[in-house]
């Protein structure tokens, strides 16, 4: 008798603890749902949206790029850590369809193919990125970067906004840029550019700074003697590169008393200082 007393309290019990936990698992859906999405590893298919799975890419995703050629049809910018890799610098081909705005340090999001913010960093290596030169898209820079950038075994190729106006990288701030085993090639004006800052004045150096760029075994192929002005690599506005084991080929252009270089390091206003 004293048991069927107390089995409706017990299962009144029971009931009140099933309620309870609902209750809590329906208040914590809407945060489940809304936790941000996982690193991940993306292969894109040649021919698929390159643009696309690099928007869609969570933060540190690795997105695989195949044997084959893609094209993009808008800018690319790069607001999160990323790693972007090909099948080889011979394998695997990105061409861009979409014109930029005229090349400038203090503009180069526009002005640029791919654009790293300060927010994001890139790791990129194993494929050709083409400017378009040939089928005439005007590209002020294949990338510019405010964000770190880690480049390996890339050809960047055909980039020219117009005469004199072209550039391969862009590397704006620093450290934390490191390209090595890079070819440049059918550059317009600069193939591998680096600034220590953006503005018409820099800062002096910080001592602690050793270098803010670091180039190694990188081939610079210039377009030889004719009409036009060409620089393999050029570092201004406080940046510090340093540079080993590097090729430079046929940078003899002219144009209006300037001679082409293979490297050049520019001082233009104090306090500038370039090393």
């Amino acid at each position: 008798m004293s048991t069927s007393r107390r089995a409706p309290r017990y299962f009144a019990s029971r009931l009140l603890s099933s309620l309870t936990v609902f209750a809590i698992t329906a208040a914590l859906v809407p945060f489940m749902a809304a936790a941000p999405a996982r690193a991940a590893t993306i292969v894109v298919p040649p021919g698929t949206g390159l643009g696309a799975a690099i928007a869609g890419a969570s933060a540190g995703s690795v997105i695989v790029l195949s044997e084959g050629e893609y094209t993009t049809s808008a800018r690319i910018v790069i607001d999160k850590p990323l790693t972007i890799i090909g099948a080889g610098k011979d394998l695997t081909v990105v061409r861009s369809t979409t014109n930029t705005t005229f090349p400038a340090v203090h503009n180069g999001e526009t002005s640029a193919w791919f654009s790293v913010r300060s927010t994001g960093s890139l790791t990129i290596s194993d494929m050709t990125l083409d400017g378009g030169r040939e089928n005439l898209v005007k590209t002020g820079s294949i990338l510019y970067a405010r964000g770190a950038v880690t480049a390996h075994d890339l050809h960047l190729t055909n980039a020219s906004y117009q005469l004199y106006y072209g550039f391969g990288m862009m590397l704006v701030g620093g450290p934390g840029y490191t390209v090595t085993d890079c070819t440049f090639s059918e550059i317009e004006r600069v193939s591998l550019y680096h600034a220590g800052g953006s503005q018409d004045t820099s800062p002096a150096l910080d001592p602690a700074i050793e270098r803010s760029l670091y180039v190694s075994g990188c081939d610079f192929i210039g377009s030889g003697p004719g009409l036009h002005l060409q620089y393999g690599l050029e570092t201004e506005r406080g940046g510090r590169t340093f540079a080993e084991d590097c090729t430079f080929y046929g940078y003899s252009g002219l144009d209006s008393g300037w001679e082409s270089a293979a490297a050049m390091g520019t001082c233009f206003k104090p306090p500038y200082q370039t090393t």
